[in-house]
């Protein structure tokens, strides 16, 4: 079709190409999508290969095979289960392509069926249409809630919210794509959005992305910033961007270079940022790695997680390895890994069955440790239990916190009503009223010590004068 078309419910059953922005919101892709610029992917679910090169659209959809996107793309509730391309703004909510369809004029099809190829060579809208032959679109095209079943490609900005997609497919300008499914390795370059999606593949962008309640089952990399709360991930996820992810889930590597945020988030495979991220509620099966500020508040993570730059998790979980480089902040958080932090933390009501080590201030009041925890920079563990041994190279504050392994302090601690199965060694003042130690305690700075216990028969040294306000009993 060379003029403005009107066909309503277009089936295609062929390849789709759009050459103008395309809107697909809710989509669902099986194939690998690419996405070079800035995507948006809200609840959205990826089982391929995604490559998105300009600002995509895309919330809610569902993609089975390979789809490119070069421009911008509008497609909300579209389904595509070939490879899907788009040159031109397409927009393309609703509508269902099982072949390759092209257009190269403005047309207008809501609610259309074609059998054989279809092409348009300019403006194309297209609501709920279905298309059973090849379909391509030169110029904007709007297609919501469309299905196509052939290589869709869009070299313009696409948005296809409930789209389903089972080829390729990749989105060269910014993609939002909340509540879509891919099944295949996802790319994005620009910023994308993808609150609630699912990724079966590994996924990447390069770009600023949101995809909050997303899932991913394979690698998933991000270079610019990624926002998912509540997502899932299943395979390895790169971010180098600023990342935002509260409530996701991932069960492969996670990798973010710059400012993350994941709240409720679940990862359990390797997770690496590199910029601020900020993941609470969030669950890590596999090694965690952040190099920029991460704030997690309630996340679970099972792998070893590390962050460079100021972490904040409060009551989240850990399986395995957590470091920290910057100032981290985990209230009520859980780690059964080795938890490293070379900035401040603070982590209260915490618990970790693994290796802890902070650098920076450290705050973790009515935290658990179950492996060697270590601290470098000030500490505050106010009512935490400690299975391993603790060791801090700062200021620590522990009131009402238990430790069963070893515990070092190198800064001045104070923990008041702290209880110690094993050896706590203070190289700083430390304060600790109402405490008890089963271990051998050191201490070689001033140290307070009102109404302690201590039941282990080692010995208790301090080499600075130490004073004892409260009773005192000693069963060692």
């Amino acid at each position: 079709m060379t003029g403005p078309s009107t066909t309503p419910v277009p089936t295609t059953t062929g390849p789709s190409t759009t050459a103008g922005p395309s809107t697909s919101p809710r989509s669902t892709t099986t194939g690998p999508p690419t996405t070079i610029m800035s995507s948006s992917t809200h609840g959205s679910t990826i089982t391929g290969l995604s490559t998105t090169t300009m600002p995509s659209t895309t919330p809610a959809s569902t993609t089975t095979g390979p789809s490119i996107i070069t421009g911008s793309s509008s497609t909300p509730r579209s389904t595509t289960t070939g490879s899907s391309t788009t040159t031109g703004p397409s927009t393309t909510p609703g509508s269902t392509n099982t072949g390759p369809p092209t257009s190269t004029g403005p047309t207008t099809t809501p609610g259309s069926t074609t059998t054989v190829p279809s092409t348009t060579t300019g403006p194309s809208t297209t609501p709920e249409s279905t298309t059973t032959g090849p379909s391509t679109i030169t110029g904007p095209s709007t297609t919501p809630g469309s299905t196509t079943s052939e290589a869709s490609t869009m070299p313009g900005p696409s948005t296809t919210p409930g789209s389903t997609t089972t080829e390729e497919f990749s989105t060269t300008g910014p993609s939002t794509t909340p509540g879509s499914t891919t099944t295949e390795l996802s790319t994005t370059t620009g910023p994308s959005t993808a609150p609630g999606s699912t990724t079966t593949g590994p996924s990447t962008t390069s770009g600023p992305s949101t995809s909050p309640v997303s899932t991913t089952t394979e690698a998933s990399t991000t270079t610019g910033p990624l926002t998912t709360p509540g997502s899932t991930s299943t395979g390895a996820s790169t971010t180098n961007e600023s990342s935002t992810t509260p409530g996701s889930t991932t069960t492969g590597a996670s990798t973010t270079i710059g400012p993350s945020t994941t709240p409720g988030s679940t990862t359990t495979g390797l997770s690496t940022t590199t910029g601020p991220s900020t993941t609470p509620a969030s669950t890590t099966t596999e090694a965690s790695t952040t190099t920029g500020p991460l704030t997690t508040p309630g996340p679970t993570t099972t792998g070893a997680p590390t962050t460079t730059g100021p972490s904040t998790t409060p009551g989240s979980t850990t399986a395995g390895a957590s470091t920290t480089t910057g100032p981290s902040t985990s209230p009520v958080s859980t780690t059964t890994g080795a938890s490293t932090t070379t900035g401040p933390s603070t982590t209260p009501g915490s618990t970790t069955t693994g290796v802890s080590t902070t650098t920076g201030p450290s705050t973790t009041p009515g935290s658990t440790t179950t492996g060697a925890s270590t601290a470098t920079g000030p500490s505050t563990t106010p009512g935490s239990t400690s299975t391993a041994s603790s060791t801090t190279t700062g200021p620590s504050t522990s009131p009402g916190s238990t430790m069963t392994g070893a515990s070092t302090t190198t800064g001045p601690s104070t923990m008041p009503g702290s209880t110690s199965t094993a050896a706590s060694t203070t190289t700083g003042p430390t304060t600790s009223s109402g405490s008890t130690t089963t271990g051998a305690s050191t201490s070689f700075g001033s140290s307070t010590t009102l109404g302690s216990t201590t039941n282990d028969a080692e010995l208790s040294t301090t080499t600075i004068p130490l004073t004892t306000s409260d009773s005192s009993s000693s069963t060692g």
